[in-house]
């Protein structure tokens, strides 16, 4: 089993950036700069490596008023045979949340997502308007998870004119989904590590709703393996902010299928 503890190294204080996905991605390094939106966003969607994986996060939210809550959960992602992926995350702390979880079953049309929680029997499918809402008190809605992890969304992606973002070279990428909470997204993404430094959120009428960001000197490298370490979520309207620090990660045998379904989904294994 190969298993590592997300440490701070030291590296130059220079840039303040920021990142998109929790989970890893394959570097670029070496190809060529003129990729299309496609190929940008297969890089990005690189982040389920093979065996299977499991990660330990530590959340600590805060809202307006200064109020902190820590909350400990696991994340397990899978890839079926047919190439299509899955993502579970199960909360382990405080004891009000433990027993809940979240799962992302990504389709070739709109993906399924579910809740499971102590408060009903079986788990509930969440749809429509109800996909724009916070998960257990985070500033991450269920559809915030469902993009900012890579899964396909339906909706229009265009790719911009390459930029800076605190002097390294990005992508950015302009995304449009369907049926969504926000007007587009806006992701920079680092042309080292594939990993976008800053995603910007935007409401119908173009104010800017939430803003998710990491300092690019934790991200640990494996091999050909980035890995984000520390990810901060802001919600300008509400003030609040969300912050997510990935503490082990984990490659063993792969995982049961059976726990990546709804009726398995709060299977303790």
């Amino acid at each position: 089993m190969r298993q590592y503890a997300c440490t701070r190294m030291k590296a130059p204080a220079s840039a303040f950036s920021l990142l998109l996905l929790l989970s890893p991605s394959h570097a670029l390094a070496g190809e060529a700069d003129d990729r299309t939106p496609e190929q940008v966003r297969a890089c990005i969607e690189r982040n389920v490596p093979e065996p299977d994986n499991v990660r330990a996060i530590r959340i600590t939210t805060r809202d307006r008023a200064g109020t902190k809550r820590k909350i400990m959960v696991k994340m397990l992602g899978h890839r079926s045979d047919d190439g299509l992926r899955r993502l579970l995350i199960r909360f382990v702390e405080p004891d009000d949340l433990k027993g809940a979880g979240f799962l992302i079953i990504e389709r070739d049309g709109p993906n399924e997502l579910y809740l499971a929680s102590t408060e009903f029997a079986t788990p509930r499918r969440i749809t429509g308007s109800a996909r724009g809402g916070n998960l257990f008190g985070t500033d991450f809605t269920y559809e915030d998870f469902e993009y900012l992890q890579g899964f396909q969304v339906p909706g229009d992606t265009r790719q911009l004119e390459d930029s800076s973002f605190d002097l390294r070279p990005v992508y950015v990428v302009e995304s449009r989904p369907e049926d969504s909470s926000y007007e587009r997204v806006v992701s920079y993404i680092d042309k080292e590590s594939c990993l976008p430094l800053q995603v910007l959120s935007y409401e119908r009428g173009g104010r800017l709703r939430k803003e998710l960001t990491t300092d690019p000197r934790w991200n640990l490298q494996h091999g050909d393996t980035w890995v984000a370490h520390e990810t901060m979520m802001r919600d300008h309207r509400d003030l609040s902010t969300t912050h997510f620090l990935v503490d082990t990660h984990e490659q063993d045998a792969l995982l049961p299928e059976g726990i990546f379904t709804v009726e398995g989904m709060l299977d303790p294994r």
